[in-house]
């Protein structure tokens, strides 16, 4: 037809170039998903190599009779701080999927604050996730074998204090989802995660009032 054009052939090279926008997206989260979710099964077999390495210690400590080396809670303290925050790591890039993906609120932020959250996320997720990786190099150590006490008193010194900063960070990437991400949002007071605890997170049911009996009295 005289002075029509077609714009069938532009539609499906758009249709195509989102959907592989689309995959990629995905491809991105699932691949650090799943990165954490296989640390978190191979870090999970360090626990009988580290009581291992604990037995042999205590035997040193007690032959040396070093009361101050005596103690290796901090050991199992840092395990269980390194497997609560793969966990946390491996479900805050499922929640950045949908967060900040087209299916759930495209309608409640413009493009530009979407760019802003993600980035506030991203740079408390990278903050956290840079010092996991860390408290996990450090946790392989292998300080069955050091000779001076000074320093297996200085890995003691830096697994607790890098575990308390793991645990400052967790809580800060919480908040930031509760009142920078979730609390800007238009979903009337339906948006509670459940808090942060040091030891761990309570669970949905625990909450004081769940999700569904807030749906079912609005």
């Amino acid at each position: 037809i005289a002075g029509h054009s077609c714009g069938r052939y532009k539609e499906q090279e758009k249709s195509a170039e989102r959907a592989k926008r689309d995959l990629y997206r995905y491809m991105h989260y699932h691949n650090r998903y799943k990165a954490h979710t296989d640390s978190f099964k191979l870090e999970s077999k360090l626990k009988g190599l580290i009581q291992g390495k604990i037995t042999v210690s205590e035997e040193k400590s007690a032959e040396r009779k070093n009361s101050e080396l005596r103690d290796y809670s901090w050991v199992h303290n840092g395990l269980s701080r390194l497997f609560r925050s793969r966990r946390v790591l491996s479900h805050s890039y499922a929640f950045a999927f949908y967060m900040f993906g087209d299916e759930l609120f495209k309608e409640e932020m413009s493009e530009a604050e979407r760019e802003i959250k993600q980035n506030l996320f991203e740079d408390q997720q990278q903050q956290f996730e840079a010092n996991v990786e860390r408290l996990s190099k450090i946790l392989e150590e292998p300080f069955d074998t050091f000779e001076d006490d000074a320093k297996v008193m200085a890995l003691r010194m830096e697994i607790i204090n890098l575990s308390t900063l793991i645990d400052g960070l967790c809580k800060k990437m919480y908040e930031c989802i509760e009142n920078d991400l979730l609390g800007s949002i238009n979903l009337g007071s339906i948006h509670s995660i459940a808090p942060y605890k040091s030891k761990g997170i309570e669970r949905a049911s625990e909450l004081p009032v769940c999700f569904s009996n807030k749906a079912s009295n609005t």
